[in-house]
This record gives C-alpha cells, structure tokens and sequence, in this order.
C-alpha cells in the first residue's frame, strides 16, 4: 500500500516501496497541496492536491499513478456496492405496491355526495342572484345620470 509519510503543504514526501519500482529502493514524489481558508472561521474551504512523480523512473511513476487510480476505484466502488446491497434490502423488506391503482386517501365514497339539496339553500340563491342584478341596475343608473 502506498502513503505519504509527511503531511504539510510542500513537503517532499517519502512513499513506501511498490513492487513495479523493483531494487530501485524508496519512492521519492513530490506533493503540493493548496489549501482556501475561510479567514473568519478557519475552516478549509477547498483543497488540491498535486502529485509529481518526475524524480522517479517512468516503470515506477505509472505504478504510483496506477496505484492511486486504484485505491480510488476501489473506494467508489465499495460505496457504490454498499448503496446497491441497502437498496436491495429495502426493495426486499418494503411491501409491494401498485402504483397504477390510486386509492382515496380519505376513503369514504360518498363524499361528493353529502351536501343537503334543500328549498331553503336554492332560496338563498336565488336572492344572491337577484341582489346581484339590483346591484349592477343600480350602478348603472347612477353612472347614466
């Protein structure tokens, strides 16, 4: 596996020795890390880390290269697996529903159905109507005056 051994922005970090590199001995890499800070607070806002292999042979700086690639892979991956293996188990506890048939939530059948149809309602329309028109009669005769 491969790490860095120091940490701090612009250090020139030693890595452990990969098998691609062969009898050459340790990794050397050069590693420059930006860093924005929020001045306030403190926190880091965004990093960047860069990776030069330009001290080392090209056999050993592809190895790096495709090591990190890996490792990083191969962290997407396990996420990606474990999103699909609790989806799974989900899909697998949760109860089957049609989602063709919609059901009334309410669930009384009747409900347009209930209002009272009485004499005394229609009268109340009827005057509602009726109050309405003497209304608009009215506006008009004072505007024509």
């Amino acid at each position: 596996m491969l790490a860095r051994r120091s940490s701090h922005p612009g250090a020139r970090g030693l890595l452990r020795r990969s098998v691609a590199d062969g009898a050459n001995g340790d990794a050397l890499q050069n590693v420059k890390s930006e860093l924005s800070l929020n001045l306030i607070t403190g926190r880091i806002l965004k990093t960047h880390d860069s990776w030069s292999f330009a001290p080392q042979t090209p056999p050993g700086a592809a190895a790096l290269y495709t090591a990190r690639r890996f490792a990083y892979s191969a962290a997407l991956n396990a996420s990606d697996v474990a999103a699909d293996v609790a989806k799974a188990v989900e899909d697998a506890t949760s109860p089957k529903v049609d989602e063709q048939i919609f059901k009334d939530p309410s669930g009384d059948p009747l409900k347009f159905f209930q209002q009272q149809d009485t004499t005394m309602t229609d009268a109340f329309q009827l005057a509602l109507v009726l109050a309405s028109l003497w209304l608009v009669a009215k506006v008009i005769m004072l505007t024509s005056q």
